[in-house]
């Protein structure tokens, strides 16, 4: 866990967001965090039908997967403190599809259905 320069008043924390652990240490040792921003995001150029299973996998555990263990682990803070914004980055291929990168896009789709989620339950 890395504390990365910012804005002032702001804390930019590295860490793997595949990683649960990293996920939950980030949220501690962040304390109160008013505005969380998911923005991760990886994708790899490849026809649906050649695209190794292991490829798919990485991606929807850095974009979705990711979005949502963070989005639980600050959000659940910020809904005992009665405050807070999660801001999610999805993708313009969640409605315009590009070729080769539909693993990306199914990715950012979650991400935007998280999102639409999130609001509706959180409100």
């Amino acid at each position: 866990l890395k504390a990365l320069p910012g804005c002032q008043g702001s804390l930019g924390l590295a860490c793997d967001v595949r990683e649960e652990a990293q996920i939950r240490a980030a949220a501690a040792a962040a304390g109160d965090v008013d505005v969380l921003v998911n923005c991760a995001g990886i994708t790899k150029r490849l026809p649906a039908e050649v695209f190794p299973l292991e490829d798919f996998d990485r991606i929807q555990a850095t974009n979705a997967r990711g979005a949502w263990s963070a989005s639980q682990h600050f959000g659940s803070q910020m809904l005992q403190r009665g405050h807070g914004c999660i801001i999610n980055i999805d993708s313009f291929v969640t409605s315009s599809m590009l070729k080769h990168v539909l693993p990306y896009s199914m990715s950012k789709a979650s991400v935007q259905a998280l999102t639409k989620g999130l609001a509706l339950e959180w409100g």
